[in-house]
């Protein structure tokens, strides 16, 4: 079983264990359309900008030279601070 399917699952669990039932007994036992109808169009107004984005796709480059220097940043601090991290990791 992957990682994902366990998370998920020990989620569920805890959450119908520690979480108290908030139903309201008061409340209307009618469907609210107009909040479906405005979540409805929501979903699919997203849908459609991510479908129809620029080139008549949503485009991801594989290569960011920005995010490639933060790395490099990154793999350099904790080189120099491997005993420390290694430390704080105890």
């Amino acid at each position: 079983m992957s990682l994902g399917v366990r998370v998920a699952v020990m989620v569920m669990v805890l959450t119908l264990w520690r979480v108290p039932e908030s139903r309201n007994e008061t409340a209307s036992k009618h469907l609210d359309w107009r909040g479906a109808a405005l979540a409805t169009s929501g979903l699919g107004a997203i849908t459609y900008a991510l479908i129809e984005g620029p080139g008549g796709a949503y485009q991801l480059t594989p290569y960011d030279p920005a995010f490639e220097k933060k790395m490099k940043k990154a793999e350099s601090i904790i080189g120099r601070y491997r005993n420390t991290l290694h430390a704080l990791a105890k």
